[in-house]
């Protein structure tokens, strides 16, 4: 008897063993069911948020670029109430400080100042100041003719209504035309002519992107009829760029083909303001007249050069502004608009080993950049 007990306990301990083996390796099996189960409802989450992450940022990349497109006020103006003056005659760059200076003691509103810009996006030289009472209004424009600087300012008693009309004007309510920014006068402009009234700043942007990437687009409305003229210019940063987008002179946008001409910063702005509304008058001094901006002299331009440059066309200039801009330039006021025509058709011509370009541009850029003070002489 003992020795069938002796035979039979190994086998036992061998079937224990192996059912030990074979429950391990179910448990295994399971837990790898488990785990790659887990890993397919995680991939599935997973693409889920994937998706929905990608929407979101696409929702926010549209919501940016619409933000974006809206051209508002970079803060709040508080120009308001009965007791507001306009100022004429500022330095160009002058700031807020500046006029906070100025009067000094006096009440000015929280947010009560507007500097006045251009469509451009240039200071104007005015500022309207609303102030707390009536007594500082009347102080203010006591000051009239004091100085800032070397210029001296003058005050006037103004209103809410003017002021809120040149507010709406600075930030596009007041224009009727599209543009993606303000106008760089140092860039190269071209104009396009029978642009479909339907297109958008974006598909003109990607007509021309064929070629050579604008800086700005314009699209210009009729003032009349407030529709789409099928005019508009574009501005690059090179001539360059700009020869390249002349290349695109009949090619088309949809159906329409598009003429391309090379033209101005002069003629950009004599387009956009069109359709502005009234607008102050220039200060009185010097023509009022457009003037011709030179770009390329010498660095030894002298009067007399510009004198006898001009004398080609039996032309004197009336004044003369030197102007240091990345290198030396000049603007140049005539007598009439007819001498300003003619003394345009003398661009590209020679000044020593030089050629001078000539640009058409508005009495007030002439105003900006003399109160500026970055001349060299002149008269």
């Amino acid at each position: 008897g003992q020795s069938d007990d002796k035979k039979s306990g190994p086998d036992e301990d061998l079937l224990k063993q192996f059912e030990q083996v074979k429950k391990k390796l179910t448990e295994l099996e399971e837990k790898k069911n488990e785990s790659a189960g887990s890993k397919r409802r995680r991939g599935d989450d997973d693409a889920g948020n994937g998706d929905q992450n990608k929407r979101t940022r696409g929702d926010e990349g549209d919501k940016k670029e619409e933000e974006a497109a809206e051209i508002v006020p970079d803060r709040d103006y508080n120009v308001t109430g009965d007791f507001i003056v306009r100022m004429r005659g500022l330095p160009w760059g002058s700031t807020e400080e500046d006029i906070k200076d100025f009067f000094r003691g006096l009440e000015i509103k929280k947010e009560g100042i507007l500097i006045e810009k251009d469509p451009m996006g240039r200071a104007s030289g005015a500022a309207y100041v609303a102030f707390e009472s009536k007594d500082s209004l009347l102080r203010a424009v006591d000051k009239h003719k004091e100085h800032i600087g070397r210029r001296y300012i003058e005050i006037f008693e103004s209103s809410e209504t003017v002021a809120r009309e040149v507010l709406e004007r600075m930030f596009g309510k007041g224009s009727l035309h599209k543009s993606t920014g303000r106008v760089n006068k140092d860039s190269y402009v071209i104009r396009m002519r029978g642009v479909p009234f339907q297109s958008t700043l974006k598909e003109v942007e990607e007509f021309l992107n064929r070629k050579a990437k604008p800086e700005g687009v314009h699209l210009i409305y009729d003032h009349q009829s407030s529709r789409p003229s099928g005019e508009a210019f574009a501005e690059f940063k090179s001539s360059e760029d700009m020869r390249y987008a002349l290349e695109l002179h009949r090619e088309h946008i949809g159906t329409r083909y598009i003429e391309v001409f090379e033209s101005s910063v002069g003629d950009l702005e004599r387009a956009l303001e069109r359709g502005q509304g009234d607008r102050d008058k220039l200060p009185p001094s010097g023509s009022g007249l457009p003037c011709i901006r030179m770009r390329g002299l010498p660095f030894s331009a002298s009067r007399r050069d510009i004198d006898d440059f001009f004398g080609r066309s039996s032309l004197r200039p009336f004044r003369v502004h030197f102007v240091e801009r990345g290198g030396p330039e000049a603007y140049v006021e005539f007598s009439s608009a007819d001498e300003v025509s003619r003394g345009l058709r003398l661009n590209r011509e020679y000044i020593g080993s030089r050629y001078i370009e000539l640009f058409e541009v508005p009495y007030h850029e002439l105003l900006n950049v003399v109160d500026g003070g970055d001349q060299r002489g002149g008269g």
